[in-house]
């Protein structure tokens, strides 16, 4: 049985799974994110998914399970034609039992510094397989 209201269930490797898919921009200069409501998956124990996580990382939650896979993690940026903007997302921790990750920024040309925050207006896709409990 996949993770009751919420996401596609799935089978893979004999096992239920569901894909659970997040969509957000960053408001402000100060890194707010805001989840696109339209565009997400959403499940009623988890009334906000995001949270600003500190420097250069953003929070998230999802529906506890055994197993997590980040499937797809893009960030868009607003203005592509400066170099700094453009942000390259990094999956920092995936921990399944307790449904919460985190993803920092670092810029897409090479800097090893986060990014904190990306450009307001910064647009985030995140797709995660969960296997259910």
């Amino acid at each position: 049985m996949s993770i009751p209201g919420c996401g596609t269930p799935k089978t893979g490797s004999g096992k239920n799974r569901t894909t659970w898919a997040l969509e957000w921009t960053y408001s402000d200069t100060g890194g707010t994110p805001v989840l696109d409501t339209a565009q997400s998956d959403r499940h009623p124990d988890i009334p906000i998914p995001l949270t600003d996580a500190g420097t250069g990382r953003t929070g998230v939650r999802f529906p506890k399970g055994l197993r997590a896979w980040v499937q797809h993690l893009s960030a868009q940026a607003v203005t592509i034609a400066t170099a700094a903007n453009n942000v390259h997302p990094i999956p920092v921790s995936v921990d399944a039992d307790a449904g919460t990750m985190e993803v920092q920024f670092a810029a897409a040309n090479g800097g090893t510094a986060p990014i904190d925050p990306p450009e307001a207006g910064t647009r985030v896709r995140l797709t995660l397989e969960i296997e259910a409990p």
